[in-house]
């Protein structure tokens, strides 16, 4: 966590690159996407989607159970700015 700052400019590079040189960049994140103790320190997820205002899919396992409940939770988790890129469930 205290790397973050070291970390982000460099993280913001890279996609400033990524994005310069593709026309898509597919941008996967790890874990849940509104992990509010992470949120701080967060330079994954919804930062990222946040940096590029990119379109997030929020995915789900059906078949494990509980994907609606997960899906409800995370989206009332994400601040109105991260909710405004959420284009879609899966």
């Amino acid at each position: 966590m205290e790397r973050q700052p070291l970390l982000w400019p460099i993280v913001c590079e890279a996609l400033r690159s990524l994005r310069h040189d593709y026309e898509q960049v597919v941008i996967e994140g790890g874990g849940s996407p509104a992990e509010i103790n992470l949120r701080a320190s967060d330079i994954v997820n919804m930062r990222v989607a946040l940096e590029c205002q990119a379109a997030v899919y929020l995915v789900a396992d059906i078949d494990r159970g509980g994907a609606f409940a997960t899906y409800s939770a995370t989206w009332h988790c994400l601040e109105p700015e991260e909710q405004a890129l959420v284009k879609g469930l899966f």
